[in-house]
């Protein structure tokens, strides 16, 4: 999946659920969750893995080609 897939779709769900809750849940700001997920952000993996986290999901290492 590209980045700018995982970002459209983080956005969507951010909005449904609300960017004050995953703010609370996460330990970012408002803010700063607006600017990670937006086209201009250049989120830190922590970042990343955190909203994706409060959000019910994981990022899982896969082998883009198997050998």
């Amino acid at each position: 999946m590209a980045v700018v897939n995982l970002l459209g779709m983080a956005c969507v769900i951010a909005r449904i659920k609300g960017i004050s809750a995953l703010a609370e849940e996460t330990g970012i700001t408002r803010k700063g969750i607006q600017k990670a997920l937006s086209e201009q952000g250049n989120p830190k993996f922590e970042s990343v893995n955190a909203i994706m986290n409060a959000m019910g999901y994981q990022l899982v290492p896969q082998q883009i080609h198997p050998q």
